[in-house]
């Protein structure tokens, strides 16, 4: 068997010791078999064959399946699991010192921050309070009008009373005398009486534009370039593993526990892979799919 040395996972390099890794796709090469040969025999996607032979465990899907994976591909090839076990082992503990380590930087962090935040809010507090009260000094002590003792009050002025005029009989005035040989013409006063005038309000005549019934126009709402018209909801009856990936985004890996279902829409195509295929119910389109596998079969699937 060939070794190499390599660490267990390539992006915790700088965190673990480097292990004597066997050169797996050299003793697999060795006895003919293919990736295909192996999915065939293990029913493991070549993905995750492909990081157990290189040794990038990172993409393999959580410890409760990733075990079983490198022991399957171990009987497969001939390799000796337990080699592979204590780096898979290795990686695991490098990733949980480095978890612990990031959660203690954040915890301080943490509480930097809030020092900060309490001390801008104070200071900010503090700003406030000392406009309010620069406002209130300049208020009130701006000086009022200036009163000079002794100096009489300017006399206000009153608009002076109009009464109205009186609409009583006219007096007649006394006429003169006339001359003697003249006669004497009298001349009648007749008071005018003032008419009521009656407002009346011009109205322009209707424009042919006014008979004219107004439309109300509803903006067009755009329709979404792509709908999400395939629907594809799972119901686990076991803890399963799966990995599902809808249209060309990027994949997703989860486990559903018993009873936890999961929905998804997508335009084109979803590829969803299974690590318990007996474990769970299938609905696509809102028909159920059957079954899928058994018990512990790890399955490769394509809707539509």
């Amino acid at each position: 068997m060939t070794d190499r040395r390599i660490s267990p996972a390539p992006e915790n390099q700088e965190d673990s010791a480097p292990i004597l890794y066997p050169d797996l796709k050299a003793l697999r090469e060795a006895k003919g078999l293919s990736l295909r040969d192996v999915f065939e025999r293990t029913r493991i996607s070549a993905v995750n064959l492909e990081a157990i032979e290189k040794g990038q465990f990172h993409l393999l899907p959580t410890p409760v399946y990733a075990r079983p994976f490198i022991r399957s591909y171990a009987l497969v090839i001939g390799a000796e699991s337990e080699i592979l076990l204590d780096a898979y082992e290795r990686h695991l503990q490098s990733l949980n010192d480095r978890i612990r380590q990031e959660q203690e930087a954040g915890g301080t962090r943490r509480k930097t921050n809030g020092r900060y935040k309490r001390a801008i809010w104070l200071l900010s507090a503090a700003a406030t309070a000392a406009i309010i009260v620069i406002f209130v000094l300049v208020r009130y002590n701006q000086p009022g009008p200036e009163i000079v003792p002794g100096q009489p009050a300017a006399p206000v002025q009153q608009a002076p009373d109009v009464k109205p005029a009186e609409t009583g009989p006219p007096i007649a005035q006394p006429l003169p005398e006339a001359s003697p040989g003249q006669e004497k013409t009298v001349t009648a006063v007749i008071p005018k009486v003032a008419q009521p005038r009656e407002v009346i309000q011009a109205r322009a005549p209707a424009t042919p534009a006014d008979n004219i019934p107004v439309k109300s126009v509803q903006p067009e709402i755009p329709k979404q370039a792509t709908e999400k018209n395939y629907r594809l909801f799972m119901e686990a009856r076991e803890p399963v593993w799966l990995r599902i990936r809808e249209d060309r985004n990027q994949s997703e890996q989860m486990i559903l526990k018993a009873g936890e279902t999961l929905e998804r829409f997508a335009a084109e195509s979803f590829t969803v892979d299974i690590g318990n295929a007996g474990g769970i119910d299938i609905m696509f389109q809102g028909k159920p799919v059957g079954s899928i596998g058994k018990r512990g079969q790890v399955v490769h699937l394509r809707f539509p």
